[in-house]
């Protein structure tokens, strides 16, 4: 394991179609923007079949479209992943969506002034 509290990826035994948080295994998500944990909000990913090696893989969650006026599939080819670091977030760091479209942006978690986000406490800069 890389740190304290964060899953050794390759241990979680699942089946395609559960899901997995970082830090508490495997998970019952509640959907969001993405699947993620009902314990401490982190996007969860999905276990896949890969066709090529016949083995389970982990697919990190994205959101179905975009939040633009069309809503644009976010698919292969359409959508630019990055990060964005924060000291809102747990983790430091926002997921971020970039459809390739229209250029509308999506992140998880959700952005939370610093004053209000509970993982510093208020008035934490």
């Amino acid at each position: 394991m890389d740190e304290p509290g964060q899953v050794d990826w390759g241990q979680i035994k699942a089946r395609p179609g559960q899901y997995a948080c970082p830090v508490h295994g495997i998970v019952q998500p509640w959907q969001q923007l993405v699947p993620a944990c009902r314990d401490c909000g982190r996007a969860a990913h999905r276990a896949v079949l890969d066709p090529t090696l016949k083995v389970v893989v982990w697919q990190e969650a994205i959101p179905q479209t975009c939040a633009g006026a069309d809503r644009h599939p976010l698919k292969p080819g359409r959508v630019a992943l990055g990060t964005a670091a924060c000291s809102c977030s747990p983790s430091g760091l926002h997921r971020t969506w970039t459809c390739g479209v229209c250029g509308d942006v999506q992140q998880w978690p959700p952005h939370s002034d610093v004053d209000a986000a509970p993982y510093f406490g208020p008035g934490a800069r």
